[in-house]
C-alpha cells in the first residue's frame, strides 16, 4: 500500500509538473527558445509536405505533344472566329492530328467594326478541351500571349483590302532591298526605279499571320531574270515565302524619228524614254543617266562614224547591238600577227582576209609560207593567233 501510494503520489507530481510545464510554456524566461523550436518543427512539417506534392505532380507530368500559340492581335472580317484565326500551332516530331479540324474551332463571333474583344487562354483551353485526343504521356500547352484582341474592319474593308495594302507595302519594301542589294551588280542609276510585283504565297492566311504581327523581316534569297524568291518571318509565324517579279524603270535612248540602215546616228535625232527591263539587261542599251548629250558611248558611236546594221522606227530602243563595230582591220590589209605558245611569242606580217572589228574572228596568211592561221582582232591592224 505504500508503494501503491508513492507511486500515486508520483504520478501526480508528475501530471502537476505536466501541467505547469504546459501553462508555463510562454513564459517570459522560457519563450525565446520553446518559441523558436515550435517555428523550426512547423517550417520542417510545411516543406516535407510541399516536397511530397512536387513529387507526387511530377510523377503525373504530361509531356506536351501540340503546342498553341496564341496571338497578341488579330484584324478580322465580320463573321465567326476560330481557333486558327487567333492561334499558331506548333506540333512534336512523331505527333499526327487533324490541324484543319483544330483550327476550325469556333470561338464566337467578330466584335462591331470599333470594338474589341479580348479572347484569354482560359477561354482557349475550355474551346479546345475534350476534343483533342492523345497517345498516353502527352497532351497539349497553351502559350503566347495572355490574351488575343480581336478587332474587325470598319465598314468598306475587306480581306481584299488588307491584303491591297500589305502587298503595296511589301512591294516597297522589296523595292527598297533590291537597290540595296544589288544596286552595284546591275549598275543601278539614281534615276532608275524598280518595280516589285507579288506573284505568289500572299495568300488568306499569309495575310492574316502577316497583319497581326508587329514587324516582319524581308529578304530576297534568289533573284533570276525578273523573277525572285522572298522570304519574309515575323514573330510566332513560320516564314512565309513569296515570289515577285522585280523590274527597273529606267531612262534610255530611242529613235526620236525614222532612222534608216547604213546611216551614221545623228544626236538631233536621239531622245530619252522610259522603259521597263529586267534589272540585268542594263548592258544592252543606252542607259542615259544624265543627258542624250553628254551620253559618252552614244557620242563615241558618232564621232567614230558606226553604222545601223538595221531600219530603226521612230519611239524603237536603241541596242547596242544595232550598230556595226569599228572596223579595225581591213580585207586584204597587212596585218600585225602575234602568235604565242607558253615557251615563247613571234609576230609577223599577214594578209587579213576580211573586214573586221574588235573581237571578231579572221583568217590570216602568211605571204611567205601560204601558212593559214585564224585569229581574233585586237586592236587596230593587229590580230592575235589562235589554235586551229
Amino acid at each position: 500500500m505504500h508503494i501503491f501510494r508513492v507511486l500515486s503520489r508520483t504520478s501526480v507530481l508528475e501530471s502537476k509538473a505536466d501541467n505547469i510545464y504546459t501553462m508555463n510554456i510562454f513564459k517570459k524566461e522560457l519563450s525565446i527558445n520553446k518559441i523558436f523550436f515550435i517555428l523550426i518543427s512547423c517550417f520542417a512539417f510545411i516543406l516535407c509536405g510541399h516536397r511530397a506534392e512536387a513529387g507526387q505532380k511530377a510523377d503525373s507530368v504530361i509531356t506536351p505533344a501540340f503546342g498553341i500559340i496564341l496571338k497578341s492581335y488579330i484584324k478580322v472580317p465580320s463573321g465567326e472566329i476560330f481557333l486558327g484565326d487567333i492561334c499558331d500551332f506548333k506540333t512534336e516530331p512523331g505527333f499526327k492530328t487533324d490541324l484543319e479540324k483544330i483550327k476550325n474551332i469556333q470561338l464566337g463571333f467578330a466584335p462591331p467594326p470599333f470594338v474589341e474583344r479580348r479572347i484569354y487562354k482560359f477561354e482557349t483551353e475550355n474551346a479546345i478541351r475534350g476534343k483533342l485526343e492523345f497517345p498516353s504521356g502527352c497532351g497539349y500547352s497553351i502559350g503566347g500571349a495572355d490574351y488575343c484582341r480581336v478587332t474587325s474592319f470598319a465598314g468598306g474593308e475587306t480581306d481584299g483590302k488588307a491584303k491591297s495594302l500589305l502587298k503595296k507595302e511589301l512591294e516597297n519594301k522589296i523595292g527598297e532591298l533590291f537597290i540595296k542589294k544589288y544596286s552595284g551588280e546591275f549598275e543601278i542609276g539614281a534615276k532608275d526605279k524598280i518595280a516589285v510585283s507579288i506573284t505568289g504565297g500572299l495568300g488568306r492566311e499569309a495575310v492574316k499571320k502577316l497583319t497581326a504581327s508587329a514587324e516582319a523581316r524581308i529578304d530576297i534569297v534568289g533573284y533570276k531574270s525578273s523573277a525572285a524568291d522572298i522570304v519574309v518571318s515575323a514573330e510566332n509565324v513560320t516564314p512565309l515565302k513569296l515570289t515577285a517579279k522585280i523590274t527597273r524603270k529606267t531612262p534610255a535612248a530611242a529613235a526620236r524619228e525614222n532612222l534608216s540602215k547604213n546611216t551614221v546616228i545623228d544626236m538631233n535625232k536621239i531622245m530619252t524614254r522610259e522603259i521597263e527591263i529586267f534589272a540585268e539587261k542594263y548592258g544592252e542599251l543606252f542607259l542615259i543617266n544624265d543627258s542624250i548629250e553628254n551620253d559618252r558611248e552614244l557620242s563615241k558611236i558618232a564621232a567614230e562614224g558606226l553604222e545601223l546594221i538595221r531600219n530603226v522606227r521612230a519611239g524603237e530602243i536603241l541596242k547596242k547591238s544595232f550598230f556595226n563595230k569599228k572596223i579595225l582591220v581591213k580585207a586584204g590589209q597587212t596585218i600585225v600577227l602575234h602568235l604565242r605558245n607558253k615557251r615563247s611569242s613571234i609576230s609577223f606580217s599577214a594578209t587579213a582576209s576580211k573586214n573586221a572589228g574588235e573581237g571578231d574572228i579572221i583568217e590570216a596568211v602568211n605571204p611567205r609560207t601560204r601558212k593559214k592561221y585564224k585569229a581574233v582582232v585586237s586592236g587596230e591592224g593587229t590580230a592575235e593567233a589562235v589554235e586551229n
